[in-house]
């Protein structure tokens, strides 16, 4: 059974100074788009690239409205930005995609790419936000990673880099680019146990997930170390 005040199940959320109302009257969502490839397969090589267009028609966008200190509808008092959960009329995106591979023997390496061009297309009470970039979409996604197996026996290391992206849909706050790297080894025990190593973040890069009007800085995932057993019944 729905409540019966639909506006009282969808309650604020705050995120330091900042809060964002709800908005129980949203509307779907709709994607269309066109996309086209080509691959390349030969002797240790497999690479590919796709190139892409598409339209979001009636994206939900946290939209800024107003900024505090100072009391507003659906969150009460807000010291920062008042921002509320909004369809807007649409966000337009291309770009291009590329990855390739090299196989010999035991050893792989595997490359990636992706350059996003995105635009946000506004009016109304959202008009501020239209010809800028979408919030958290960075322009530059790169990967690269070397891996080993053999036996049983695997090992690799990742690289990646995401870009500088927008925090807020203002694009007032840029989150600085990252890059971090990965690492994944296994071992067999036996022919059921194997020990897994696995290390994300192993340079501790300092990777910036948000940037409150109050100054402080919310990291991402910190250096972080595993060190499991996996047991296969096979």
């Amino acid at each position: 059974m729905a409540p019966a005040h639909p506006e009282r199940a969808l309650p604020a959320i705050p995120c330091g100074a900042d809060a964002t109302a709800a908005n129980p009257l949203l509307d779907p969502e709709r994607l269309s788009g066109v996309e086209a490839g080509t691959r390349l397969q030969r002797g240790i090589i497999d690479a590919s690239v796709t190139v892409f267009v598409n339209r979001l028609s009636n994206p939900i966008a946290n939209v800024t409205l107003g900024r505090g200190p100072g009391i507003f509808p659906g969150v009460g008092f807000v010291a920062g930005d008042y921002r509320q959960r909004q369809n807007i009329r649409a966000i337009n995106v291309r770009g291009i995609e590329a990855a390739g591979e090299v196989r010999s023997g035991p050893w792989s390496i595997r490359l990636g790419a992706s350059f996003t061009d995105a635009r946000v297309v506004a009016d109304g009470v959202s008009a501020a936000l239209d010809g800028l970039r979408p919030a958290q979409t960075p322009e530059v996604i790169l990967s690269g990673g070397v891996g080993w197996e053999s036996e049983g026996r695997s090992a690799s290391i990742e690289i990646r880099h995401v870009g500088s992206q927008y925090e807020d849909d203002l694009n007032r706050n840029l989150l600085p680019g990252a890059t971090t790297i990965d690492a994944f080894a296994s071992w067999p025990l036996g022919d059921k146990l194997q020990i897994i190593a696995r290390g994300q973040n192993l340079f501790d890069e300092s990777v910036t997930a948000a940037l409150n009007d109050d100054g402080s800085v919310e990291r991402a995932t910190p250096r972080t170390l595993w060190l499991g057993l996996r047991f296969s019944s096979r």
